[in-house]
């Protein structure tokens, strides 16, 4: 075999990024290119090659990566791939469970005007305080507006909440895992401009994010499933 064609291969083996590849899939690229230069007289030592493979995964195994370089046991190939499999096995469980992650909201607010009241759901442990207390009747009843007129799901005045938030409305998915909203009507007057106490909801809406105790960013889909 020709000196280019040498070159040529050791070249895509330095620079051959996996990219959207499986593991099983890169390793046996980079396995195919090894043998490459095998039969060409040039042939690459399994320390080498794990270099260029790990060198060559991505951001996502970095960590395995410097752990592997400061490990002073030799690994073959093999024993690599498998490490790699079960990594990259995790990864992925970790992405399906971000991405199956859509808050629902149920229902706790805070209220209007004077008549502070309590409202509780089927997921949270509590609501607010206030003076009052929410007991809906039986039938169609709006724990957003509190109103008896219209369920919650169907209120357009949370409609507009919800979009003037740029949030989307999710389909009914009863194998997603269900978090509670608390969501504050955000009303501009002072009075008003009280803190939202811990009302047993995982995920809490508002127009103002001082309203909130602590604020952290929310990396899920941009959407939301409403309770009852």
């Amino acid at each position: 075999m020709s000196r280019g064609r040498i070159i040529s291969l050791k070249s895509q083996l330095a620079k051959n990024p996996r990219g959207n590849r499986t593991i099983d899939a890169f390793v046996a690229d980079m396995t195919t290119i090894a043998s490459d230069l095998a039969l060409a007289g040039s042939p690459v030592t399994d320390e080498d090659l794990s270099v260029h493979i790990m060198s060559q995964l991505g951001e996502d195994y970095s960590a395995l990566y410097q752990s592997l370089r400061g490990c002073n046991t030799d690994i073959s190939i093999d024993e690599l791939t498998t490490i790699l499999k079960d990594c990259e096995r995790e990864i992925l469980n970790r992405a399906s469970a971000a991405s199956d992650l859509v808050p629902t909201a149920n229902h706790a607010h805070r209220m209007r005007g004077g008549d502070r009241g309590s409202s509780f759901g089927r997921g949270g442990r509590g609501g607010m305080r206030g003076r009052g207390t929410i007991n809906p009747t039986s039938g169609r009843y709006c724990r957003f507006c509190d109103l008896a007129s219209h369920d919650t799901k169907f209120c357009r005045k949370l409609q507009r909440f919800l979009k003037d938030n740029n949030v989307t409305i999710a389909p009914p998915h009863h194998d997603c895992p269900a978090a509670h909203v608390t969501v504050s009507n955000g009303s501009r007057s002072t009075s008003d401009a009280q803190w939202i106490v811990d009302s047993g909801a995982s995920h809490h809406v508002a127009h103002d994010p001082h309203a909130l105790s602590s604020l952290m960013e929310y990396g899920g889909p941009d959407e939301i499933r409403l309770g009852d």
